[in-house]
């Protein structure tokens, strides 16, 4: 049904709409059929945003934060749900949202704190978020993180992508609580001059020693920028359906040739699917004859549809992960792989392979300079997403679109990570350890000069599972007969 979150040119939905104008009943008829309250308009505005700022009553809002709609997305101008309502100075709403997790350190575009915007210092409210922020200044070490990206998608996802980083905000310094706050200043909790002292001395914010975001260009879509074997679009290459039901039948030429239609009414994988030896799915393109809208032939074609945070990782030796905001049920299509598409010769002449994902055949895809949200994934030896190679824009064969879906359900706030198979390992566990902490970890080993190393995607070459390690070893013996030396990558010599 993702015709119920279908967008007018304004890039309102219709529950949007309905939120606007007070429809308690039709929101709720919406969000019981799926619509989703994250997608935002061309202003980055969520339902959320009108909604607060309309201020039709609690029970809207209350239907919104129950059904998990993220209460820290910031607008064009930087403001989230909790600046307009202190803005108009709307006391239950601003308890709603910080009791669902508002944050209270985020600044707009104006530099302003949520508190900032309340007009009047001795209301009600601002007494409120005032206490509120007193409160929070309190919370234990490592339970806070500054949003430092509002958007690394600019723009171009449904739903913005959020880069936070951690933050330390209590300390104790001499028995006495210290804060820090979000400029990076000490404040004693005892206000004595002494503490404060103490404090400054004890602690020296160095952002240099904080983990870098990468320069990285976001884009939805693979591209080619050097020297590459050309795609083959032509359309007599393909499959084409003209499907009248929806394509679930088997007489559908493009699920013909998958096997079978492996979607769900709900755009997951089927229960049958192997998540262990995944298929080819050639869905439904733009040529063929089905009705867009109803054709369960279309998934990873419709993007990214899951609220999706970078975040600094706890342990800083893996740098940057990726975790969902809300539940993944398993089967669920999470994001694709983007990038640069690259022959391996060429790949073979830059000196930064860590972010080339092997697509066989002779090619790769490096998302070093052009990539998206995917750039970030972490390896587990538990992975709870896995690659499944997918064509609709053209059928050659060459080069696959690299789509992740969910293995497993996975909880809101969890990280998404995925296998980087035996061939990464065979070459890298002399020189990195995997730390992904799990029970059936198999290369937790450290290196062999005593340094640490750790498998992550500021460090690393991401590999699909399926290159078998018979093959690589068989390569590195064919390697080692041709060259002292050589640069590997993606499980062979170049």
């Amino acid at each position: 049904m993702d015709f119920i979150n279908t967008q007018d040119d304004g890039g309102w939905t219709a529950m949007v709409w309905a939120a606007e104008l007070g429809h308690t009943e039709i929101v709720s008829l919406l969000l019981n059929h799926g619509a989703d309250p994250n997608i935002c308009d061309n202003d980055n505005n969520t339902v959320l945003h009108w909604s607060t700022l309309h201020s039709n009553g609690l029970e809207i809002i209350t239907m919104l934060l129950q059904a998990g709609t993220d209460c820290n997305v910031q607008n064009v101008e930087g403001d989230t749900p909790l600046h307009i309502a202190c803005r108009h100075s709307i006391t239950r709403l601003c308890i709603a949202l910080i009791a669902n997790g508002a944050d209270l350190m985020v600044k707009n575009k104006a530099d302003e704190l949520p508190y900032d915007c309340i007009p009047h210092e001795d209301s009600e409210c601002a007494r409120t978020v005032g206490f509120n922020m007193q409160m929070r200044s309190f919370r234990p070490l490592g339970l806070r993180s500054r949003i430092i990206c509002d958007d690394i998608a600019n723009g171009r996802e449904a739903r913005p992508i959020q880069v936070v980083r951690n933050e330390q905000k209590l300390l104790c310094v001499n028995g006495v609580g210290v804060e820090q706050n979000g400029r990076g200043d000490l404040l004693a909790a005892s206000g004595s001059e002494g503490s404060a002292a103490a404090a400054t001395a004890a602690v020296n914010h160095d952002e240099s020693d904080e983990i870098m975001l990468p320069d990285l260009k976001y884009i939805k879509k693979s591209i080619i920028l050097q020297n590459c074997t050309p795609i083959d679009y032509r359309v007599a290459q393909m499959r084409i359906c003209s499907c009248m039901d929806g394509c679930i039948s088997s007489q559908c030429q493009c699920t013909e040739a998958s096997g079978q239609n492996w979607y769900t009414a709900e755009g997951r994988l089927c229960a049958d699917f192997n998540f262990e030896d995944p298929v080819p799915i050639f869905e439904c393109n733009d040529v063929c004859g089905c009705n867009k809208v109803s054709c369960r032939n279309r998934v990873v074609q419709n993007g990214i549809r899951i609220p999706l945070q970078v975040f600094e990782c706890n342990d800083t030796t893996k740098g940057w992960g990726v975790r969902t905001l809300v539940h993944v049920p398993k089967g669920a299509f999470v994001s694709e792989y983007i990038g640069e598409i690259l022959s391996n010769t060429e790949a073979d002449r830059r000196t930064d392979d860590s972010y080339c994902f092997d697509l066989e055949n002779g090619h790769c895809i490096d998302a070093n300079y052009f990539g998206n949200v995917s750039r970030f994934y972490n390896h587990s030896c538990e992975p709870n997403i896995v690659s499944v190679r997918v064509f609709f824009e053209h059928q050659d064969y060459r080069f696959p679109k690299i789509a992740f879906f969910a293995c497993r359900d996975i909880e809101a706030g969890e990280e998404l990570c995925f296998d980087y198979g035996d061939t990464f390992w065979l070459f890298k566990n002399r020189h990195l350890s995997c730390k992904c902490l799990t029970t059936s970890c198999r290369y937790a080993s450290a290196k062999p000069d005593g340094a640490e190393g750790v498998a992550t995607p500021g460090s690393v070459v991401l590999l699909p599972t399926t290159v078998s390690l018979s093959s690589a070893l068989q390569q590195v013996a064919e390697v080692g007969a041709a060259t002292n030396s050589s640069n590997l990558r993606n499980g062979h010599a170049a």
